[in-house]
């Protein structure tokens, strides 16, 4: 086997809205010969034992992650978010090293207790376009994951035969502007930073070029205590990559990267897109 040098730190698994367990994560990391990968489920840490003892078993490094929707008071014109499938304001936030204390235990509880609601919400509004979807269909297309999240409403409408696939279902339904979205109970930024610091982790700013250009809170959110930004990401061209790392560098924040792995056909395989060892290193470094 090649020795392993390949580092994700972005992968999500079925814990949350990905498609392999936690441990079948941790195998394909290996034959991708990843030395490292932290595993990011939105909102839980439900799969992070499971990958650590796999990841112990095999030899691959598993580091805790998690993957938040936080909000910051909107400064710029709604126009300018024209691109992004998340609504004005509102930015995805990683986690990266923390420790399970009450006070992260008792966030997660919360957000996961909003995004069931959420859901609730937007079968209601399915409901009286004519859309015929229950709960028990969603649950159907979550797996074993206790998250619930629009890609599984998503799933949902295309085993029913409403949509042909989850892009469409979010182009028709579910993303903002659209009839059946339902905006995030809002959980501020400063918040969710202040937990995550309690917690001895760092915070790292997601995929800010997701939409072809830097996010328009970015620089906002930087200021507001933000540990490091996510340089390399699947949706980042050279440029934008280019460009967080000289901002990175100036501005003493730490890099961070990695495939955004879901499983999906969509997605790259999981070792097609990694970050230096270093990098990992350096972020290792800041964790309490």
């Amino acid at each position: 086997m090649p020795i392993a040098t390949g580092v994700d730190l972005h992968i999500h698994s079925s814990a949350s809205d990905g498609k392999l367990a936690p441990e079948d994560i941790v195998d394909l990391a290996a034959q991708k010969s990843l030395r490292s990968i932290a595993l990011c489920d939105h909102d839980t840490m439900a799969g992070i034992d499971r990958a650590r003892r796999r990841g112990e078993q095999i030899g691959v490094e598993v580091l805790t992650g998690v993957e938040f929707g936080v909000n910051l008071d909107i400064s710029k014109p709604a126009d300018e978010y024209t691109g992004y499938r998340i609504a004005p304001g509102e930015i995805h936030l990683l986690g990266y090293g923390m420790r399970l204390t009450d006070q992260l235990r008792g966030l997660l509880a919360q957000v996961r207790t909003s995004r069931k609601q959420r859901i609730t919400r937007m079968l209601e509004l399915l409901n009286r376009e004519g859309v015929e979807i229950s709960r028990r269909d969603v649950r159907s297309s979550m797996g074993e994951s206790k998250v619930y999240g629009r890609p599984h409403v998503a799933d949902a409408l295309v085993t029913l035969g409403y949509c042909k696939t989850r892009s469409e279902a979010f182009r028709k339904y579910l993303s903002p502007g659209n009839s059946a979205y339902v905006p995030r109970k809002k959980i501020s930024l400063e918040r969710v930073v202040e937990v995550i610091h309690a917690s001895g982790g760092i915070s790292v700013f997601a995929h800010p070029g997701c939409s072809g250009d830097i996010h328009p809170l970015f620089f906002e959110a930087m200021d507001r205590g933000v540990d490091g930004v996510e340089v390399v990401h699947q949706d980042h061209s050279f440029k934008i990559v280019n460009r967080l790392i000289r901002f990175a560098r100036k501005n003493d924040r730490l890099c961070t990267g990695g495939s955004d792995f879901h499983g999906r056909t969509s997605d790259p395989s999981l070792g097609d897109i990694t970050v230096p060892y270093q990098w990992l290193e350096d972020l290792k470094s800041q964790i309490c």
